[in-house]
């Protein structure tokens, strides 16, 4: 009982999470850890220690949980060790990997009289079939809806009263800040207005439409039944979304296709959004959690590189706004071009809704200043440049600067490519 109510304590204290598959193999992880597999948890890389690939990355909790009743001391530090997988598809070519380095480094150092790689690879893996029950425990068990949330508070309280679970002092997490929106939550808003004046609008999500807020709700979904449906339920399929939608808008007839997914998961369709650009299909691109800042996901679902491999594609136009008033601004310049695919990147966490100096109109000339001590026209000591989450950051920064009597000019630079483009006057 402790792996399972270590797993929910931590999802409602983090207020967000998937618990549902973490419950439901509760006792499978328990078992591996305490009777099957052979670590040392004061020397996480010992040389001939089990490995366990996790392949289903919404079941991270289960991993931490385990690790820690383990005895690891930082999970956070030594969970590498114990390898999961991120985006889908990989946790069976790692499994493969594992196997073949334990074969050639057997073959290899092993010797008659002295076994290195203490292992036996078997020519095929053993499959096990285990019965599991999703959420175990909570009242939402054996339904979709375990798969990811919090409880509320009688199911929470119910799960302790079944296995006699004492009453602990809550884990308290103080916030960041004042947040109000994400950006996504305002690319949500821009949506419903433009499918109301925008009859050719249509697409949808590779399965996250409620993660990407891309749902167009009063229409119907594309189905054989209703053709006339405005929302593509595209499944986890980003390549054939990049690529159908490419099609869409090659057709020629008006329609302007969408496709969403997280930001990470470009690079799982880059070749059709290569395609895009260099076909000037006009695709926007809806792309979330687009900074570490994204949640329960962790550094897997964490896109670093992703916005200059993007940037660095001709005729791509890559967006980052900051608040709303710069989503609405990216929407505008995205549906208006027509001659170029645009990508819209999004955050999961929230930001101020309006910061004090942005705007719509600011986003056409890509680079504008959002701020500036420096005097009808002087010079700035500092420019401080910044693109989407990261713009009130500048600001903050830049307030204590000026606080300490330094010239700080603030920009947004939500488009580098349409920057770029501009006269060298307004670089300057």
């Amino acid at each position: 009982m402790s792996v399972r109510m270590l797993i929910v304590d931590a999802v409602q204290n983090a207020k967000a999470g998937h618990p549902g598959m973490a419950l439901g193999m509760a006792e499978v992880g328990y078992h591996l850890c305490r009777h099957v597999m052979r670590y040392n948890p004061k020397n996480p890389k010992w040389f001939n220690r089990d490995r366990f690939v996790l392949s289903a990355g919404h079941g991270c909790l289960l991993q931490y949980a385990c690790l820690h009743l383990a005895g690891i001391q930082s999970v956070q530090t030594n969970c590498s060790y114990f390898f999961m997988t991120g985006p889908l598809g990989q946790g069976v070519a790692n499994a493969v990997d594992f196997a073949l380095a334990e074969a050639h480094l057997s073959a290899r150092f092993n010797k008659p009289d002295a076994v290195v790689v203490d292992h036996r690879t078997n020519p095929a893996f053993s499959p096990f079939q285990v019965k599991t029950l999703i959420g175990k425990l909570s009242r939402k068990e054996g339904t979709s809806k375990a798969h990811h949330g919090t409880f509320d508070e009688d199911d929470y309280q119910s799960m302790k009263e079944k296995v006699k679970w004492n009453d602990r002092e809550p884990f308290h997490v103080w916030p960041m800040s004042d947040a109000v929106d994400a950006t996504r939550g305002y690319s949500e808003k821009c949506l419903s207005h433009l499918v109301k004046v925008l009859p050719g609008l249509i697409g949808g999500s590779a399965d996250l439409a409620s993660s990407n807020k891309v749902y167009l709700k009063g229409y119907k979904d594309f189905q054989s039944h209703s053709p006339e449906g405005r929302n593509i339920r595209y499944g986890v399929r980003e390549h054939a979304m990049a690529a159908i939608s490419n099609g869409i808008a090659w057709h020629g007839s008006g329609l302007i296709p969408f496709a969403a997914t997280f930001l990470v998961f470009s690079d799982y369709m880059k070749n059709a959004m290569r395609l895009s650009a260099l076909s000037h299909a006009g695709v926007v691109y809806v792309m979330t959690h687009d900074s570490i800042g994204l949640g329960e996901d962790g550094p897997t679902h964490q896109p670093v590189e992703h916005l200059c491999g993007l940037r660095a594609i001709p005729w791509m136009l890559v967006f980052r706004p900051a608040d709303g008033n710069e989503t609405a601004g990216a929407y505008r310049v995205a549906i208006r071009n027509r001659e170029a695919p645009s990508v819209i990147a999004l955050s999961r966490q929230k930001v101020l809704a309006n910061l004090e100096g942005t705007s719509s109109d600011g986003v056409e000339a890509s680079g504008y200043i959002v701020s500036d001590n420096s005097g009808d026209g002087g010079l700035p000591e500092i420019i401080l440049i910044g693109t989407g989450s990261e713009l009130c950051l500048c600001e903050a920064s830049a307030e204590e600067l000026r606080n300490e009597g330094w010239g700080v000019r603030v920009v947004s630079l939500v488009c580098w490519r349409l920057f770029d483009a501009q006269s060298k006057g307004l670089e300057t």
